[in-house]
């Protein structure tokens, strides 16, 4: 493997991926991580953590810079 960079990947229940595409869907559509957060319960880290490595992993996977296609 040299040179090669190892990606992690973890199971995760389908019940949180669900939740993350939701997360991810509403930040796309403009709506606040703070007004996220405050919909589902949680603290405002959290939502921008997980959407922000939806669009990190997309990043890494296509190669190309996805800045402009998400929030």
């Amino acid at each position: 493997m040299s040179g090669a960079r190892a990606t992690r990947v973890r199971s995760v229940p389908r019940e949180k991926d669900d939740l993350v595409l939701a997360l991810v869907r509403m930040r796309a559509d403009g709506e606040s991580a703070h007004g996220i957060a405050k919909a589902f319960g949680v603290h405002s880290g959290i939502v921008v953590q997980a959407t922000n490595a939806v669009r990190d992993a997309d990043a890494s996977e296509s190669g190309e810079n996805v800045q402009g296609f998400y929030w």
